[in-house]
C-alpha cells in the first residue's frame, strides 16, 4: 500500500463502504483494514442515481495526515472525505437497460 498525498497535503486512499447513514455519513473500510467514518463531498450529496453511494462500492477517500518531527507521515484514522465513486467492472457487456433506437421506436425503421 503506497501513501499518495494530494496537492492539498491530503492522503488519497480507497476504501469499500461497509454502511451508509441517513446523514450522508459513511463508514468506509480503507485498504489496510481500518474502519473510519466518511463523509460526502458536496456534488456526491446531489440527488442522483449515477451517485448513489451503497454498501461495498469502491470510493476514493481523502484524509488528513499527520506529519512527525522525524519526516514521516501517519493518517488521521477517524475521519474521511469521499470524493470520488469507482465505476463498478461492465465485463457482461452493455448496461442491461440500454436499449438500440430500434427496440425504442420500431415505427422509423
Amino acid at each position: 500500500m503506497t501513501l499518495k498525498i494530494n496537492d492539498k497535503g491530503l492522503a488519497e486512499m480507497d476504501g469499500i463502504v461497509l454502511e451508509v447513514n441517513a446523514n450522508a455519513n459513511c463508514k468506509v473500510q480503507l485498504e489496510n483494514g481500518q474502519v473510519i467514518n466518511a463523509y460526502l463531498k458536496g456534488t456526491i450529496k446531489q440527488p442522483s442515481n449515477k451517485n448513489r453511494i451503497l454498501p461495498k462500492d469502491k470510493v476514493l477517500l481523502e484524509i488528513p495526515i499527520q506529519r512527525k518531527s522525524d519526516g514521516s507521515v501517519s493518517i488521521d484514522g477517524s475521519k474521511g472525505r469521499i470524493m470520488f465513486k469507482y465505476r463498478e467492472s461492465t465485463a457482461e457487456g452493455p448496461h442491461k437497460n440500454s436499449h438500440s433506437a430500434k427496440k425504442r421506436n420500431p415505427k422509423l425503421h
